[in-house]
Parts: C-alpha cells; structure tokens; sequence
C-alpha cells in the first residue's frame, strides 16, 4: 500500500509541531543551490542561498537563539 502525502500537508504539520524551521527543496532550488526556508518566528523568508542558510542555523547554535 502507497500512501501519498501532499507538500502542503507536510509543511503545515510542522508548523503544528512548532519546528523552529522549514526548509523545501525542488527543481528550482537545486538548480539555484539554494533554499526556500520558512521560520517558524519569521514566517516565510523566501530562497535564501544554502551558503546563508548554513551561516544563519550556525548563527542561531551559537548564540543559542533557537
């Protein structure tokens, strides 16, 4: 048995499991080396490089801001 689970299903069960973020990644995204992130404080923050990505989580780790 296959059971099909749609993105935005997904996406809004982490929003209801208080995941601090949401990273989606597709065709685009890759293709960009990028991400489309959404910040559980913030809302969605739009592709943002994966380079700034990494920086930011590291950012937030370090100064125990999560």
């Amino acid at each position: 048995m296959k059971i099909c689970i749609r993105l935005g299903s997904k996406i809004r069960d982490g929003r209801n499991d208080l995941v601090p973020y949401l990273a989606v990644l597709g065709a685009k995204e890759m293709e960009n080396n990028s991400v489309a992130l959404r910040s559980r404080k913030e809302g969605e923050l739009g592709e943002i490089p994966l380079e700034g990505v990494i920086r930011r989580l590291d950012e937030e780790v370090k100064t125990r801001a999560l």
